[in-house]
């Protein structure tokens, strides 16, 4: 009998007073999408993914107390209105499980070293952080995990600095890998609602939001998708949109 699957765990986290539009489903059903169809499906043998479900913050440490406490990989995409959130739930998941792999990703995510540095030492409980695009460099980084054959209790071992695009904690030190080229071809990546992410909650819902591109040539400071700024723009097709 082969190991067992290791759970991966995407937290959509509903902040504050706001609705579900503002859980950061679309990106992690990005990640999922993009995970399960990678090199023909070779990760969905390996991992089990766990559904994308908003759910109220302040419920979120209840549903920890009440869930399993095996090793898992949590995926939590940080904005600006969910941030402090996120790291309240991180915080918790991680006194409750310190074995878990937490992976963060999101404009939230500070790109230059410096702040980065700054960024780990705000928030220990933290153990990768994920800059820019997520789809190519979750799938990279799901892939050493399986291929490390590690058991699901190490995960925080795996030694990630063959992934482009990441920061990572590794034996009490802090590893930069280098930065990830953009994608060019969008297509390549699959859409989480036509591929079904969000099926078993979405259909009542009057608003949703759509990406008709990637990528922004103006610099405005006040963006809270600074990250994405000062780059070329990467159209998607309208027949996708559509779709």
């Amino acid at each position: 009998m082969g190991s067992p699957r290791v759970r991966v765990e995407p937290v959509s986290l509903i902040p504050g007073r706001t609705d579900y539009q503002y859980a950061a489903y679309y990106s992690l059903g990005c990640l999922l999408a993009y995970a399960k169809v990678h090199e023909n499906g070779a990760l969905r043998e390996a991992f089990d993914f766990g559904q994308i479900t908003p759910t109220p913050a302040h419920e979120a440490s209840a549903a920890l107390a009440s869930g399993p406490e095996d090793p898992r990989i949590f995926l939590i995409s940080s904005y600006v209105w969910n941030h402090v959130d996120n790291m309240g739930f991180a915080r918790e998941l991680k006194r409750r499980q310190p074995r878990a792999l937490v992976v963060l990703g999101g404009p939230h995510v500070p790109r230059l070293q410096k702040p980065c540095e700054e960024f780990f030492g705000q928030h220990p409980f933290v153990d990768v952080a994920v800059r820019q695009e997520g789809e190519r460099t979750l799938a990279d980084l799901l892939s050493t995990v399986h291929g490390s054959g590690v058991e699901p209790q190490e995960l925080t071992r795996v030694d990630l600095s063959a992934v482009e695009g990441l920061t990572y904690r590794r034996n009490g030190h802090l590893v930069r890998t280098p930065d990830r080229p953009r994608a060019k071809d969008l297509e390549a990546y699959p859409s989480p609602y036509t591929t079904g992410e969000f099926d078993h909650w979405l259909a009542d819902k009057p608003i949703i939001p759509l990406e008709t591109n990637r990528g922004c040539p103006y610099g405005s400071t006040f963006c809270d998708w600074g990250s994405a700024t000062l780059s070329k723009l990467r159209p998607m097709t309208l027949e996708r949109v559509r779709a």
